[in-house]
């Protein structure tokens, strides 16, 4: 990046706040709605890359490009804003808003920046390929993302303890009240980054995110995002009368009017409060702890009674998104369950008591379903992975140590039976709010069929079928064409971790009841 790089605060005028953390799982319209909005946005003028220099940057640019293509799609117009805290650092210079003649296409945000670097992280992040490795080349995570949101709302693979919703907006409401020259936003990372060393001053506990960051300093995503989306899907964030939500930089900057407010604690005759400020939390929310207030002293997860009648109380009120999800039931449950870790949880084989004892009869059919489902996506993502080692070792590479070709055979043995149970229409029915793309639905048929036939060894004759489902989601980065001989051999199967079946977050899950029961 160019030395001196400021951070900035961007937030965009728009209902959609969008969860960074399961950023590869991302269903495939949503993904490829960004992409068309870039391509888009490189093909009118000076886009030439995006710049992430971290984890929230990009979820402020997920929000606007996302926001932006949304609204044309469904009004054929753009309806947004920008704000910028700060100014935009240097290497945004160029930044303008700029009109076009191209019907449907006008006032494009615009920037140049000129880092190889950033360009290729920010390519790979937007694939949902952080590290280099593609996560989900055919498309079985939107499986993943599907039966997840419906059983456990509001959950993230980033999420670690349960304490965190209410750390996250008593450090908001406390960075409010303060006064200082850094932005809101900057405040908020540092009394973030002081919160996870007071969780380490008792010994480090499981769980604390940024652990391995120096002292006050957080490098990872930040509580505050990881945990905003359940903040709302909980019932912890007020909705707007239009029932959207404030995103996190809304929230913040809300907290800082009313503190700045000298209405605040004005009364009335009878004692009502006469301030007529809004905050983004529910009433009710527990008085922050002593540690926050203070911003010293050793942290703990545990949670108090107060915060866990507070959490029940407001998980399955009529304010929450998720009150009627298996994951609220857990939550409000007395169900044992063991500790965490001390199980390793199979979907493909079969849910834990624990989960299943919580749901109707209805929801264990479709916890059924995902079962299988998870079944034959594992072997599904073990023939991809054989298939481009075999097409490696024709291309004329060393197969290296480990040998997919053999894991498929793993697979089938421990899998095969669910994946061939799976009905696919029933998988199609239960998916309501956005349909199971054709490509991955083809791909679960033509694979069940070539199980179901009996013929292990001669996964090559699926080839093509994976190879079309591929293409469109990975264009150049493909690595079944003929054409791709040079991503095969870029390809590692030493690298490439071994098939397992999808996992619905069950271990995130496990963590965050168990929490409410410690």
């Amino acid at each position: 990046m160019c030395s001196g790089m400021q951070r900035w605060n961007w937030t965009v005028g728009s209902s959609l706040n969008p969860d960074v953390s399961d950023w590869g799982s991302r269903p495939t319209f949503v993904r490829r709605l960004l992409e068309e909005t870039i391509k888009q946005c490189q093909r009118e003028s000076s886009l030439q890359n995006i710049i992430l220099t971290n984890a929230e940057d990009r979820d402020r640019i997920f929000n606007h490009l996302f926001s932006r293509a949304l609204r044309e799609v469904r009004e054929d117009k753009p309806v947004w804003t920008e704000e910028f805290e700060t100014p935009a650092p240097p290497c945004l210079s160029r930044y303008r808003r700029s009109g076009t003649n191209r019907p449907g296409m006008s006032n494009f945000l615009h920037w140049v920046q000129i880092d190889a670097t950033a360009a290729a992280k920010a390519e790979r992040a937007l694939d949902g390929d952080p590290d280099g490795e593609v996560r989900d080349e055919i498309g079985f995570m939107a499986i993943h993302h599907a039966f997840s949101n419906r059983f456990f709302p509001g959950t993230s693979v980033l999420h670690t303890r349960l304490r965190y919703l209410f750390f996250v907006p008593w450090l908001m409401e406390r960075v409010a009240g303060e006064r200082g020259a850094p932005s809101l936003a900057d405040r908020l990372r540092r009394a973030e980054a002081g919160a996870k060393d007071q969780l380490k001053e008792l010994g480090s506990p499981r769980g604390i995110i940024g652990s391995r960051s120096p002292p006050r300093q957080i490098r990872s995503q930040v509580p505050s995002i990881v945990y905003w989306n359940a903040l709302q899907q909980w019932g912890f964030v007020r909705p707007y009368s239009d029932g959207t939500y404030p995103s996190r930089i809304e929230a913040l900057r809300s907290l800082g009017d009313i503190f700045a407010s000298e209405k605040r604690n004005a009364r009335d005759d009878d004692g009502v409060s006469v301030d007529d400020l809004t905050g983004p939390f529910i009433d009710g929310l527990p008085p922050a702890c002593k540690q926050i207030v203070a911003g010293a002293g050793g942290l703990v997860f545990d949670l108090e009674k107060r915060e866990k009648r507070f959490l029940v109380e407001t998980i399955a009120s009529a304010a929450s998104p998720a009150r009627a999800s298996i994951f609220a039931r857990l939550i409000c449950s007395n169900a044992d369950l063991p500790e965490p870790g001390s199980e390793r949880y199979d979907i493909g084989t079969e849910w834990p008591s624990w989960i299943r004892e919580v749901c109707t009869a209805e929801e264990r059919k479709t916890l059924k379903i995902a079962s299988d489902a998870a079944a034959l996506a594992c072997i599904g993502r073990a023939v991809y992975a054989a298939v481009v080692q075999s097409l490696r070792e024709k291309d004329g590479e060393t197969s290296g140590e480990r040998d997919h070709c053999k894991l498929l055979s793993e697979a089938i043995d421990d899998y095969g039976s669910a994946a061939c149970r799976l009905a696919i229409k029933d998988l199609k029915s239960v998916f309501f709010d956005e349909p199971l793309p054709e490509p991955v639905i083809k791909v679960l048929t033509k694979t069940q069929n070539w199980l179901q036939n009996g013929r292990p060894s001669q996964f090559m004759d699926l080839r093509k079928d994976y190879s079309e489902a591929e293409t469109p989601r990975k264009l150049a980065k493909s690595r079944l064409r003929p054409i791709d001989r040079q991503r095969r051999l870029e390809w590692d199967p030493d690298e490439f971790s071994p098939a397992a079946p999808l996992h619905y977050r069950i271990g995130v899950v496990h963590q965050l009841v168990w929490d409410m029961r410690s």
